[in-house]
């Protein structure tokens, strides 16, 4: 492949990579090898200055680009930050940096609300029933259960 066609190929895949990160609902940095920003998501605007100059991120940054191949390497704090992924994307020359630590909160806090939820439909004496808009049951109390002669299937 030509180099005029190898660069058009790589500026076509990072169109499509600045397309797909927008959707992310987590922080997303994407370096090139001389350490500056390529690419950023709308919620890495919310990073502060003080992330994207710390010293330990480069270090990482610099760490994946003289992997071999696509590596991974997940850290677990850095500046305050308690979930961060890098990835070297090697075809294209990039590592990808992914701050999740709203997404792992919001995560947790959708996991408890969910096994809360539960708890309250496995416990109630209430009939209560959920169903999709086609009528599909999504969910049923173990009284609604009781009351159709139903057992609990998982």
């Amino acid at each position: 492949m030509s180099n005029s066609n190898l660069h058009m190929v790589q500026h076509t895949s990072i169109r499509a990579i600045e397309e797909l990160i927008e959707e992310f609902p987590f922080s997303i940095v994407i370096y090139q090898k001389d350490l500056q920003i390529r690419i950023a998501n709308k919620s890495a605007e919310s990073l502060p200055n003080v992330f994207y100059q710390s010293e330990e991120i480069k270090q990482q940054v610099r760490r994946c680009f003289n992997q071999e191949n696509n590596a991974e390497e997940h850290i677990q704090v850095i500046d305050g930050h308690k979930y961060i992924q890098f990835f070297y994307m090697s075809e294209l020359e990039l590592v990808s940096v992914l701050i999740m630590d709203d997404y792992i909160t919001e995560y947790e806090k959708y996991k408890s609300e969910s096994m809360d939820l539960k708890a309250i439909f496995e416990t109630s004496y209430d009939v209560m029933y959920v169903s999709d808009g086609e009528g599909n049951t999504i969910r049923a109390s173990s009284a609604c259960l009781e009351l159709w002669g139903k057992k609990r299937t998982n």
